[in-house]
């Protein structure tokens, strides 16, 4: 996946079935580019948690891409301060941890906030 990251981005998504999720999941695990992953457990952390103030739901069978675009952004200004192959090792840890706490804790039904890492960072209820 040799180019520019928006250039290569722009072809994947070019690709019938391949949206920005999958295209950015091929960027940052196979091709070694910086495009953090959206993905359902990220939507669902950031939204309990209040995180950008973004309505990040899911419509029926499409995924709302201009809510995607803005979460992605966000992303990747927060975790803009490291460099080079040490920028994208965070970047695959930070996901693969979202990936983890969305899988363990943050479930869509019955969450487990009470033993939850995130715990501390939840909003007032």
């Amino acid at each position: 996946m040799a180019g520019e990251t928006a250039a290569v981005r722009e072809r994947l998504l070019a690709i019938h079935g391949i949206g920005p999720e999958t295209a950015d999941s091929l960027l940052l695990y196979a091709g070694g580019h910086h495009s953090f992953v959206i993905d359902a457990y990220t939507k669902r952390i950031f939204e309990r948690h209040g995180w950008g103030q973004l309505k990040v739901k899911s419509v029926k069978g499409k995924k709302p891409e201009a809510e995607y675009e803005v979460l992605k952004a966000l992303c990747e200004k927060a975790l803009d301060h490291k460099r080079g192959g040490a920028k994208l090792d965070y970047w695959q840890d930070y996901h693969a941890q979202l990936v983890l706490v969305g899988k363990h804790y943050c479930r869509p039904r019955e969450p487990r906030c009470e033993q939850c890492p995130l715990k501390l960072l939840l909003p007032p209820s």
